[in-house]
């Protein structure tokens, strides 16, 4: 379903309810809300209450984020439809969602590898609430990416076996 707005309107949050209104009402559920300049392309979810969320958004105005434009509006053609993209694009979107990758940093094996590292790197003992309790801080407190030092890792030699 797409919904359009007058250019000179700014998209609000009164359109998306009208927009998602009218496409779970049909049975639709992807709904694309859009004033010719800004793109919001929603699924909606048939639950109690119906919800939308949003899978991508850009505005045709900011130059800087024109190349990623063309990269995601290739969903909205009809190829893409047909051939499931919608489908993919919405699994990417579901993996990507912050509640997931938060639940990979809680997953036991990544814990033990930071808990590891951490150990090795500065030659302490790490307990599993400690590292627990950084995850939390990680996700909880924003932290500009311009600080975050990044871990390089070797790859380990391969041993040669001599005869």
């Amino acid at each position: 379903m797409v919904e359009v707005k007058s250019l000179s309107l700014t998209l609000s949050a009164k359109h998306l309810r009208q927009t998602i209104n009218y496409g779970a009402n049909e049975g639709i559920e992807w709904a694309l809300l859009t004033n010719g300049k800004q793109f919001d392309f929603y699924k909606i979810l048939f639950q109690k209450p119906i919800e939308a969320r949003l899978v991508f958004s850009f505005d045709l105005c900011e130059v800087t984020t024109l190349k990623n434009c063309v990269e995601i509006i290739q969903f909205l053609h009809k190829d893409s439809v047909m051939t499931k993209g919608l489908d993919k694009l919405w699994q990417k979107t579901i993996a990507l969602d912050p509640k997931n990758v938060a639940g990979l940093l809680y997953a036991q094996p990544i814990k033990n590898f930071i808990r590891r590292s951490l150990n090795k790197k500065f030659r302490h003992k790490f307990t599993q609430e400690e590292i627990e309790t950084a995850i939390d801080r990680i996700i909880h407190d924003p932290i500009p990416l311009e600080e975050v030092q990044q871990v390089k890792f070797r790859k380990p030699r391969k041993k040669v076996l001599s005869k």
